[in-house]
């Protein structure tokens, strides 16, 4: 028999039941209003596999969260591939090894971060020149910031926005990004004349996409907000 799943229902303008799992473990049910409690109930008890697997996976993420560290012994990602980590004065990657101060990660994080939106600064800000160049899609200015759930956005001003943490990522991934960004310029929405100008400049653009979901996993389990 299944675990019985207590749930937290909000009522809203929508035609479906949407299930969403909160950091916590907490069971967020949306529902349209004129579905019945019992339907909703039992909708989502024939969803507890999944959300008992959700919650496991996001247990295991909050303690790989929790336990995050970063020594001399590790490595550090940077644009998809590991360098070693040796301490030093200062966070410095140099292309070859990624120079840390020595101490807990918390003390040491927020300079690490530092050296990493100057990197991604630099690399990002190369694609969106080299990308304009090609599309004929200038943006307005580049600005590298810590959005957690975006790794990118694109302003009505048409001032792009990207997340330091893109820099995580291969360069394969991160062109799809800056592409995308840029693409808004032209279609702010994601409608097929969108996708169509980003299809012209990267037919494989959908397994660029998958790819990011691999980085996204990775960094979920790390300690970097």
């Amino acid at each position: 028999m299944s675990e019985k799943i207590h749930f937290h229902l909000i009522r809203c303008n929508r035609k479906s039941i949407a299930l969403h799992i909160k950091n916590a473990g907490e069971v967020v049910v949306r529902a349209p209003y004129f579905v019945p409690k019992s339907q909703i109930a039992a909708f989502v008890q024939s969803h507890a596999s999944w959300v008992c697997e959700k919650r496991t996976e996001l247990m295991r993420q909050w303690k790989n969260k929790r336990d995050f560290s970063i020594t001399e012994s590790d490595q550090l990602t940077v644009l998809g591939k590991q360098y070693p980590v040796v301490y030093g004065e200062r966070a410095c990657f140099n292309g070859t090894i990624f120079i840390i101060p020595e101490g807990s990660f918390e003390q040491i994080k927020s300079e690490i971060i530092e050296e990493y939106k100057r990197i991604a600064k630099k690399v990002i800000l190369e694609r969106t020149i080299h990308f304009s160049e090609i599309t004929g899609l200038k943006a307005e200015a580049v600005k590298i910031g810590n959005a957690k759930t975006r790794w990118g956005s694109c302003s009505g001003k048409n001032i792009l926005h990207f997340t330091w943490k893109l820099i995580f990522a291969d360069l394969y991934a991160v062109d799809y990004v800056v592409l995308h960004e840029l693409a808004h310029i032209k279609e702010h929405n994601h409608s097929k004349r969108f996708w169509s100008i980003v299809a012209d400049y990267m037919p494989d653009y959908k397994a660029r996409k998958q790819h990011l979901l691999q980085v996204q996993k990775k960094i979920a389990e790390e300690n970097w907000d």
